[in-house]
């Protein structure tokens, strides 16, 4: 449970934020950032997951973009304010590539494969260059 609190407090900030927040300049960037925050958050989670070999998450949920709380903020609210629909075209792209990854990934250790479920999530895997790839984008926006 110790690393349960950040993640819910990342995701606190997160949600409480509206639609409408995003009108002002600095709002848009706190939540940009706090968005990134929550994309960490989620990552580290899955990372952990991956390396212990256990999960409360089936590969098959961790696929869904909606999953995450990205993934329900790109749904409901980013549309409203996205200024270039290419980049929100970019950014779900990059998303659902990622959750795909991270879903292979979690399978790979479920079944046992620790080791090669490790490298798909280590620095300069396809997995952490798409999370890179999805950090740059949200900050372009």
């Amino acid at each position: 449970m110790r690393n349960c609190f950040p993640i819910a407090l990342l995701s606190y900030r997160f949600l409480v934020m509206s639609a409408n927040d995003f009108t002002h300049p600095i709002d848009k960037a706190q939540r940009v950032q706090a968005a990134i925050e929550s994309h960490f958050a989620w990552f580290d989670r899955i990372k952990q997951t991956i390396t212990s070999g256990t999960s409360e998450f089936t590969p098959a949920e961790v696929a869904v973009t909606e999953t995450c709380d990205l993934g329900h903020w790109l749904q409901e609210s980013f549309r409203s304010y996205c200024p270039d629909p290419a980049v929100m075209a970019a950014i779900e792209r990059v998303h659902h590539e990622f959750h795909l990854r991270a879903s292979a990934a979690l399978d790979i250790a479920l079944r046992g494969d620790n080791s090669t479920a490790c490298r798909a999530i280590a620095l300069g895997s396809e997995l952490s260059n798409l999370s890179g790839k999805l950090v740059v984008l949200l900050r372009s926006m």
